[in-house]
């Protein structure tokens, strides 16, 4: 991990400044969370100390919400399977490997086909929003330089 935030690495030039300033935020907090949270216990991660929320809700909360707001950016709305994650956020059992490659799931691994072909579920090209924000989510991962 490099000392110097991902601002300072590199500017994304073939985004518009504020989505590359978006993911440099994204990028910086996903070093963050490996940083501090990367060597805790399965154990640990769960831990409800005082009532509070574990660190697990969080994780996942931050893959989840990001998903969320990704999808309600390509002007769709939230499936099933995402309702229902949701509701299961504060779950206890959750391990830090499977934490971590949700939050890269979401931050980087997916593309929705109407990034990639063009079009959307309906078939019809998809506007430029829709472009744009799933070509986000699909970068996010991906190193500055």
């Amino acid at each position: 991990m490099s000392s110097v935030e991902p601002w300072l690495r590199g500017r994304e030039t073939d985004v518009p400044a504020v989505g590359g300033a978006v993911l440099h935020a994204l990028r910086l907090a996903d070093e963050d969370l490996r940083k501090w949270c990367g060597n805790l216990s399965d154990t640990e991660i769960n831990v409800r100390s005082a009532g509070t929320a574990p660190v697990a809700f969080h994780i996942r909360h931050l893959a989840r919400s990001l998903d969320r707001l990704l999808t309600y950016a390509e002007g769709r709305s939230l499936s099933e399977g995402q309702t229902s994650r949701l509701r299961t956020e504060l779950d206890p059992g959750a391990t830090r490997d499977g934490l971590f490659a949700e939050l890269t799931a979401a931050a980087g691994g997916w593309r929705g086909a109407g990034a990639s072909t063009g079009e959307d579920e309906s078939g019809r090209g998809a506007n430029r929003g829709k472009k744009v924000a799933a070509d986000y989510r699909g970068r996010i991962a991906r190193p500055c330089g």
